[in-house]
């Protein structure tokens, strides 16, 4: 599964490339609104019973974050996208989009009625085709 993912990734970022040079806007600026798109539409998709979930959404660009959403607590706040530590400073460097709540792997594969066809792969499979239909 990891080399699939993988190979994923690779084609994405070659599409990203090539959607940045067709439509003659750099790349950095390509790969951030691509980022904010994809971490708005996680938030948006993730499934909430509680919000921990939803909450533990984390985007970086150093390493990816170990942040996980407490256990029980009162309320979850909606992640922002605007307070996410993800500098992007460097325009090659990796994005990291994550979330480390124990079930969310669960959530992906089906185990919400809410979410049914998970976020990440029907998030990232939106964003992709809203860019390569404007290739």
């Amino acid at each position: 599964m990891a080399a699939t993912n993988a190979g994923n990734l690779f084609a994405f970022n070659a599409d990203l490339k090539k959607f940045s040079r067709t439509v003659g806007v750099e790349f950095s600026k390509v790969k951030k609104k691509v980022s904010f798109d994809i971490f708005a539409g996680l938030i948006d998709t993730t499934p909430v019973d509680t919000g921990r979930a939803r909450s533990g959404w984390a985007m970086t660009d150093s390493s990816p974050s170990a942040f996980v959403a407490p256990e029980g607590a009162a309320s979850y706040p909606k992640p922002s996208v605007a307070e996410q530590p993800a500098s992007f400073a460097d325009p090659y460097s990796l994005i990291y989009i994550v979330n480390n709540v124990p079930y969310i792997r669960r959530l992906e594969f089906g185990h919400s009625k809410q979410a049914p066809n998970g976020m990440v792969r029907v998030t990232i499979a939106r964003v992709e085709s809203g860019l390569l239909a404007q290739l």
